[in-house]
């Protein structure tokens, strides 16, 4: 059986040979084209998700997954910006107290930092927390607050007799 063709120059129908008698266009090409045997087409309805999942799944679980994951990494973010930088931590430690200044054979001066006491300074200078009297007995001032001094205090640590 012959297909006949229409001429996609000119519009000529019923076209039995591979020459178009009008305006004599090649239709070899067309003509094989059409003699071709059908392919099958993909199937244009694709099976829905819940056809491949199995019978008793859930899409809750998903989300609640999903929802999950989302608020993991936002409080993820949210918190890495709320801890402080090391540049904010460096400004947070006070800064360093000037270095301890003789005051002849007797003894220095020392400003008190964040987080001195009596027994700490007598720990650091002495190496025994328990002699911190003996700054205390050259800062008489510090009567009556010796747990109590203040940073930016100036005490005088006496030399070790």
């Amino acid at each position: 059986m012959i297909i006949k063709l229409t001429c996609p120059v000119c519009s000529q129908p019923n076209i039995e040979g591979d020459k178009c008698p009008v305006c004599e266009s090649n239709l070899s090409a067309i003509r094989i084209l059409t003699e071709l045997p059908a392919v099958a087409q993909p199937e244009t309805n694709p099976k829905p998700l819940s056809a491949l999942l199995p019978a008793d799944f859930d899409i809750r679980y998903i989300l609640i997954l999903l929802i999950g994951i989302i608020l993991g990494s936002a409080g993820y973010f949210w918190f890495a910006h709320l801890s402080p930088s090391p540049a904010t931590e460096a400004n947070l430690v006070p800064a360093p107290a000037t270095p301890p200044q003789p005051i002849g054979i007797n003894g220095f001066r020392y400003t008190v930092r964040s987080g001195d006491s009596l027994s700490l300074i007598a720990l650091q200078f002495y190496g025994d927390k328990d002699l911190w009297p003996l700054i205390l007995n050259a800062n008489p001032y510090l009567k009556g607050r010796e747990n109590y001094i203040e940073i930016g205090d100036v005490l005088i640590v006496p030399n070790q007799k």
